[in-house]
């Protein structure tokens, strides 16, 4: 079970290749953004590599602890706070479409094509170990590891008539096929008449309304938003206090150390001054709707 957690965390971030997909190539400050934060991947090898070198030298200011601090407060609480955010997640492994009425036959003779599902990112999930099966007046998808859906709709049969199209049913999920619980029910699923077409998307499951990740792992974030910055003063104020004894006993770590916290100091200031520019412009000559 493990390991398909494992394989729905990498999936969700890098996409199933097996998955058919049809992405846009990503542009503008979407692109640029993510890329420029690798610089600060190249701080962290740099902490790394200071404290690694100056193991041995003697300072009564403990700056190799604010520089490992650092890096804990970057990359690696990053990834927390993205598993967080994951596991909060509703996933499920298997997914059943209840049938309760057909247009016009018992609901244990419904015919459909396959429920079509799309992922929290709008991607189709399909592909490698991916089964669709209809099983007495259900309809189940089993999937090789649990998966989040935000949206799915029903394909009518190509070979059947339309008086076994389902019309009234229930989307159940589970983990282990003996716990279920009900994510959407639809009286009206709007199936069409047409032979293999699909019905409307659905996208107002319950699971989705619930889904409180993104309100958790914004609330992290501002919580080790608030323990870097405090993290940061305090390594200033041991740097200002280090500067008679350490530069001398470690001149090597102290001068880093200062170079490091200034530069950060000026990110901040030059960012926020930056983002007071912007909404002030964005006022003055921006247009205004209607």
């Amino acid at each position: 079970m493990m390991a398909g957690w494992f394989a729905a965390a990498k999936a969700t971030y890098r996409g199933d290749p097996n998955d058919e997909v049809a992405e846009e190539e990503q542009k503008g400050w979407s692109k640029v953004i993510p890329r420029s934060l690798g610089v600060f991947a190249l701080v962290d090898i740099a902490n790394l590599l200071v404290v690694f070198l100056t193991r041995n030298y003697v300072c009564d200011v403990p700056l190799r602890t604010w520089l490992l601090g650092g890096i804990l407060l970057g990359g690696p609480t990053d990834l927390i706070i993205k598993g967080v955010a994951w596991a909060l997640k509703p996933r499920y492994k298997y997914y059943k479409l209840q049938v309760v009425n057909c247009r016009d036959v018992q609901d244990s003779d419904f015919e459909i094509d396959k429920v079509q599902m799309y992922d929290e990112f709008g991607r189709e999930i399909d592909g490698f170990g991916i089964e669709q099966r209809k099983e007495g007046n259900a309809w189940i998808i089993s999937m090789n590891y649990p998966r989040m859906i935000s949206s799915y709709r029903v394909i009518t049969s190509a070979t059947m008539p339309a008086a076994n199209d389902p019309i009234t049913w229930s989307l159940w999920v589970s983990n282990n096929k003996r716990t279920w619980r009900m994510i959407d029910e639809q009286d009206d699923g709007g199936v069409p008449l047409t032979r293999a077409s699909p019905s409307q998307l659905i996208t107002d499951l319950i699971s989705i309304n619930e889904d409180a990740s993104f309100r958790q792992a914004f609330l992290a974030e501002l919580i080790a938003t608030g323990a870097a910055l405090a993290w940061l003063t305090i390594g200033s104020a041991w740097i200002a206090s280090g500067s008679e004894t350490c530069v001398d006993s470690a001149p090597e770590l102290w001068y880093y150390s200062f170079l490091v916290a200034v530069l950060t100091w000026s990110c901040l200031g030059t960012v926020t001054i930056g983002l007071i520019v912007s909404a002030v412009a964005m006022i003055l000559l921006g247009v205004k709707t209607p």
